[in-house]
């Protein structure tokens, strides 16, 4: 699905960089939901919500709002992964 939703962006650099790096996207995406899994079946209650509204904007050439329901997704599974702060990874 990921392919999809890349292709769907209509940016040829998103796309082209996406593909790039789909290996490690896809060991990403593979280890975040196993933790997710071992947190019990509550804290995968808004995965799907999330993954239909993007979907859903899709297929209904909402562009603005697949997005938004993109973005909001990344950010809660960003959250969720490392647990609301964010790695400062700055090289100063």
């Amino acid at each position: 699905m990921n392919g999809a939703i890349s292709g769907a962006s209509n940016n040829q650099y998103f796309e082209a960089t996406f593909r790039a790096l789909r290996d490690d996207v896809d060991v990403g995406t593979k280890l975040h939901g196993e933790s997710r899994l071992n947190s019990g079946p509550e804290s995968l209650k808004d995965v799907l919500p999330e993954d239909a509204d993007i979907v859903e904007a899709i297929g209904a050439r909402r562009p603005e709002d697949a997005r938004r329901e993109m973005h909001h997704h990344l950010e809660h599974s960003r959250d969720q992964c490392l647990g609301g702060s964010v790695l400062g990874l700055s090289m100063r």
